[in-house]
């Protein structure tokens, strides 16, 4: 693989490992709300937890790789680790890194009140904070920051989310899963707006003319992006409208679980579509 392919998957690792973060504090809070168990393990969080800070390490080496031309030792030159440790890729490094570390430390006090949430809360904001030290928008500055941070907020919230519903659909009740999926349904409405009011203006920052969606290689793989988000919704219109409200007359999940399934398959393209934009071409999600 060369260093831009090695690249785009380290960076599609943090993507993912990031959405599932957001989404399973997201989803944690609602099996709170329906006395339904969390629906990954500690192990598996501590697993979530360290494969996000390999993708943040990793990512950060390979730039530091790619610079060297070097071979696979030149990812580890020092002399070009100071270099970028004051640009962009050092400052993600910085926010991101603790955040994964902090995260993993809230698994070790899960029994001591009110600490578990306080360090998730701030590592949140750190990972957060990590995608806002690069990227176009910062020349739009403050505006830009908001918007993406609202969107990074709601792809998280939602595409994050479903591995841990599909694994909520293995494991609970059926009248319990179905109070949840109804209340995770009611919310997205409002993430599902937040995400196309931010990535409609986002594109209407960024893009000088509307023309470059299709006249561009990164415009065009933009509009690939933004047909798997338009089947993404129909999918999740189809759960929320018909395969949910069917869990009160048939308590089989199984369609349902399919359903989401395929949800995840189309997540899991849009988010190394995104890796590919960023990496590659220079765009930021």
């Amino acid at each position: 693989m060369t260093w831009e392919e090695l690249a785009a998957a380290s960076r599609f690792l943090l993507y993912l490992c990031t959405a599932i973060t957001l989404g399973l504090l997201f989803c944690n809070w609602l099996a709170q709300q329906h006395r339904l168990n969390a629906p990954l393990s500690r192990p598996g969080q501590a697993l979530l937890f360290g494969l996000g800070a390999f993708s943040v390490l990793s990512g950060f080496l390979l730039q530091v790789g790619t610079m060297a031309m070097a071979g696979f030792g030149g990812m580890f030159d020092w002399e070009l680790m100071q270099f970028l440790w004051p640009d962009a890729a050092g400052k993600a490094l910085r926010f991101q890194l603790p955040a994964f570390g902090l995260l993993l430390l809230s698994l070790l006090f899960g029994k001591v009140k009110y600490l578990p949430a306080l360090l998730q809360g701030l590592a949140l904001l750190l990972l957060l904070l990590g995608f806002l030290q690069g990227g176009h928008l910062l020349r739009f500055g403050l505006l830009g920051q908001l918007l993406l941070l609202a969107h990074l907020l709601a792809v998280g919230l939602w595409v994050g989310s479903l591995p841990l519903l599909w694994l909520l659909c293995r494991h609970s009740p059926t009248m319990q899963l179905h109070a949840l999926l109804h209340q995770f349904g009611q919310i997205m409405i409002g993430i599902l707006l937040l995400l196309l009011l931010s990535g409609a203006s986002m594109l209407w920052l960024l893009l000088s003319e509307p023309g470059q969606l299709w006249t561009t290689s990164y415009g065009r793989l933009l509009l690939v992006k933004m047909l798997l988000v338009a089947a993404l919704m129909s999918l999740g219109a189809l759960n929320k409208l018909k395969l949910v409200p069917a869990l009160q007359q048939t308590p089989n999940p199984k369609k349902l679980q399919t359903a989401i399934a395929a949800e995840m398959l189309l997540a899991a393209v849009i988010l190394a579509i995104t890796a590919v934009v960023t990496v590659v071409i220079g765009w930021s999600f």
